[in-house]
């Protein structure tokens, strides 16, 4: 630590603020370097886990974590081991074929041979369920049971529930989807909506909440943004009404109209219903609870409920 402190003498141009954000990375680096020959020593047999996101700045990005059993905890650890970029720009080759299952792979154990870290000793792999990385044919998974034989593979229980009722979403009508966006967005980009839409809340004696995003990627969203809309259902009806008449815009007479719909209202009361039941079994799977000698008969009840309601 004392060759990271700040020096009283210096009389350099960087400012002590400066110098501890320099002294942090610099640590956090040699913390990073030091976990990882950890690890490289420790490791006997482990369990490789990635999954892959796109940030704010259009940057898709692939995180690794790794599952060994940890010596000094006395049990078996997950930690973070890697964030590798989808799109390697200093590879122009890899940038145009794109994030397929050989280039994947290949940066994965990249990742571990330039650590020295001994490949043969992996013995799982867990991914989500695209195509890409589950597929029968030409994916990571294949390509890992390949390099190393007798690997168990498990896929994402949580993303194939999400998937199973992204499907089932396809039968209801695509306008309620959209009805969602579209009052989402009304509200997201300007304060004197929002701010307007509080009067009417207040007037109805309705909590003051604001309207939720639906987003695509996060899984357990869709509940919470249902119940939001049909919680402030009376509010929307009064101001959109109170908005078409007076604005007369396209935006607001489409929410209007969607608002005053019954069978959308209908919809949505079917979603109340049946949402809470697959976000709870998802939620029921990402528990840091022992759950394994339950989890059987947990799928085996919301079967039935979903079958015989």
């Amino acid at each position: 630590m004392s060759d990271f402190e700040d020096n009283p003498e210096d009389n350099g141009p960087s400012t002590p603020i400066k110098k501890r954000q320099i002294r942090n990375e610099l640590l956090k680096h040699k913390k990073q370097k030091h976990i990882k020959q950890k690890y490289r020593k420790e490791w006997e047999n482990n369990i490789l886990f990635r999954d892959e996101s796109t940030d704010i700045a259009c940057i898709s990005t692939m995180c690794i974590v790794v599952r060994f059993f940890d010596s000094d905890v006395g049990k078996i650890s997950s930690q973070f081991w890697d964030l590798l970029p989808v799109y390697n720009i200093e590879n122009p080759d890899q940038v145009h074929a794109g994030a397929t299952s050989e280039n994947i792979f290949l940066s994965v154990i990249a990742s571990f041979k330039k650590n020295n870290v001994n490949v043969d000793n992996i013995i799982g792999f867990g991914s989500d369920g695209c195509s890409t990385m589950m597929g029968k044919n030409n994916s990571v998974s294949t390509r890992i049971k390949e390099k190393f034989p007798g690997v168990f593979i498990m896929r994402c229980i949580c993303h194939s529930l999400h998937l199973c009722c992204s499907e089932a979403y396809k039968s209801l009508p695509r306008r309620l989807e959209d009805f969602a966006r579209n009052v989402f967005n009304f509200f997201s980009h300007s304060s004197k909506h929002q701010s307007q839409f509080i009067e009417f809340q207040q007037f109805l004696n309705i909590d003051v909440h604001k309207i939720l995003h639906p987003s695509q990627t996060r899984w357990l969203s869709l509940a919470s943004v249902v119940e939001r809309l049909l919680e402030q259902w009376d509010a929307l009806k009064l101001f959109f009404t109170n908005k078409w008449i007076s604005d007369k815009l396209l935006s607001s007479e489409t929410i209007y109209n969607q608002l005053m719909d019954p069978f959308t209202k209908g919809y949505f009361y079917f979603l109340q219903w049946i949402l809470p039941k697959f976000t709870t079994l998802n939620q029921y799977f990402q528990t840091d609870n022992i759950v394994l000698n339950t989890l059987h008969k947990k799928m085996e009840i919301t079967f039935k409920d979903i079958l015989l309601s």
